[in-house]
């Protein structure tokens, strides 16, 4: 088993395929790819031929249940809406 992490910070192996949605539960996609960027990480995750960038920022990133596979982002003004 991989040592404990500090709270907030996880494997990027436990995030990828993790279900991503907003607040509202709506599925947005599947983290398909971790991005690194001078700033942060950037989640790529996506739901058919549909690509989103999620910058893993706390503002952005509400939850994440490593167990649950899920992550709940914050999504105002990120994504459009349907």
């Amino acid at each position: 088993a991989s040592p404990s992490l500090a709270d907030g910070l996880y494997y990027e192996y436990d995030l990828l395929g993790m279900t991503v949605m907003d607040e509202d539960k709506t599925i947005l996609g599947t983290v398909e790819e971790i991005l690194e960027s001078s700033g942060n990480h950037i989640f790529v995750v996506r739901r058919g031929q549909q690509e989103l960038l999620i910058p893993a920022l706390k503002r952005v990133i509400a939850a994440v249940d490593v167990v649950g596979r899920a992550m709940t982002i914050r999504a105002e003004g990120m994504v459009e809406s349907p």
